[in-house]
C-alpha cells in the first residue's frame, strides 16, 4: 500500500520527474506549477495531483503534452502563464 515508505516513494517520482510536475519554485505551492517531462525510454506517461480546488493532471507522449489546469491555478510554460481552468495540449514533447 501507499502506507509505507518503500511503496509511496516511487509514487512522488512519476509525476515528479518523470513527468516533471512541479510546483513553481518561486513559491505559493501548486497555484503555480511546471511541466517539464523526461521519458526517458518510455512511450508515455500520466499523473494526476491533487491540489486545492480540483486536480492538476498531465499526460506526456514523445509528440505531445496534455494538461489540466484546475481553476486558480496556472501553468508556467515557455514564461508565459497559461491560467485555468483550461485543458492545454503543447507539440514537441519530452526528451
Amino acid at each position: 500500500s501507499l502506507c509505507h515508505a518503500w511503496a509511496a516513494g516511487p509514487a512522488q517520482l512519476l509525476p515528479e520527474i518523470v513527468c516533471g510536475l512541479r510546483p513553481d519554485p518561486t513559491g505559493g505551492g501548486w497555484s503555480r506549477f511546471e511541466v517539464d517531462p523526461r521519458l526517458g525510454s518510455l512511450a508515455w506517461a500520466g499523473a494526476i495531483v491533487p491540489v486545492p480546488g480540483g486536480e492538476i493532471a498531465v499526460f506526456v507522449t514523445r509528440e505531445r503534452i496534455t494538461v489540466h489546469i484546475p481553476a486558480a491555478h496556472a501553468l508556467l510554460r515557455d514564461g508565459v502563464a497559461h491560467h485555468g481552468p483550461a485543458t492545454l495540449t503543447f507539440d514537441g514533447a519530452a526528451s
